[in-house]
């Protein structure tokens, strides 16, 4: 059985934070009527180039976009890159793309559920590093991506981030032992391109979609130490968000990690000046 999207291992079930992530990606102060217009229309012929027309769920378009990887391999992976380049061309003057392309708009946009709406999201970040930055990694090693995806590793990663997600466990080591998980699967089969292809998928999956949401409402939230565990990816760094010298010593590095910090603080600081602004209209 072929697995979630080829070489996008994915958190499949957030159920448990789709509310507060539709919350906060709904702050979308930069994106006008207009640029949710061009979003919408663009999104609508990239989806329709897989054969995919509203109403659809994302499992049906997973399909068929892994219906062409599988088919045509490294030429389907550059048919669907093609037609990711044009998705791009077509927002190009959308002012900020990752607003408009909240949770909120993809359920009224296709009238999917928020789940899939939040996986589309995701998926929407990671394919355009695909197709961008990581293109030539992936062609270089598509076979083993390929193999890796579906490998038996990936499906005990995922099973066990599935059976653990509701049972009170705190998230931060969840996420951090999932990434590790992969990153151990990847690297066996792929060696080093493996661990530098899943780790710039995982980054950019906890960065985009849920690092700076969930990393900064846990780093306001929680006060007890979590051990990154010294995870090469960068969700082992994400964890030194969650107590105050973790969050004083990456103000003081260099990691990259100290913009996403920097983001989220501004987002929430953002929410809460308009929460206290409703309030006083009140």
């Amino acid at each position: 059985m072929m697995r979630e999207f080829k070489f996008v291992p994915g958190l499949a079930n957030f159920h448990n934070f789709l509310l507060i992530l539709s919350a906060i990606s709904s702050l979308s102060a930069d994106c006008s009527d207009t640029d949710q217009q061009i979003c919408y229309d663009c999104l609508n012929e990239y989806y329709g180039k897989f054969n995919a027309t509203p109403p659809f769920s994302y499992k049906s378009f997973n399909a068929a976009y892994n219906a062409v990887l599988d088919m045509r391999g490294v030429g389907g992976f550059d048919e669907s890159c093609r037609h990711e380049d044009e998705l791009l061309c077509c927002m190009k003057d959308v002012n900020s793309p990752s607003d408009c392309l909240s949770i909120d708009n993809f359920v009224a946009w296709f009238n999917v559920s928020q789940q899939d709406a939040a996986q589309f999201r995701q998926a929407y970040f990671v394919q355009k590093y695909q197709c961008k930055d990581g293109r030539q990694l992936i062609r270089g090693n598509f076979a083993c991506f390929h193999n890796a995806s579906n490998s038996s590793e990936v499906v005990i990663c995922e099973d066990a981030y599935r059976r653990r997600e509701f049972d009170g466990q705190d998230l931060c080591p969840l996420f951090n032992n999932y990434t590790l998980c992969m990153e151990m699967a990847y690297s066996d089969t792929c060696a080093d391109a493996g661990s530098e292809y899943i780790c710039n998928v995982e980054e950019i999956k906890f960065t985009e979609f849920l690092c700076i949401q969930i990393a900064c409402l846990i780093a306001v939230e929680r006060s007890d130490d979590v051990q990154s565990g010294g995870s090469a990816c960068v969700i082992g760094e994400v964890l030194l968000l969650t107590d105050e010298g973790g969050m004083a010593a990456l103000k003081q590095s260099s990691s990259p990690l100290v913009r996403v910090l920097q983001h989220c603080t501004a987002r929430l600081n953002e929410s809460m000046i308009e929460k206290s602004s409703s309030n006083g209209m009140e």
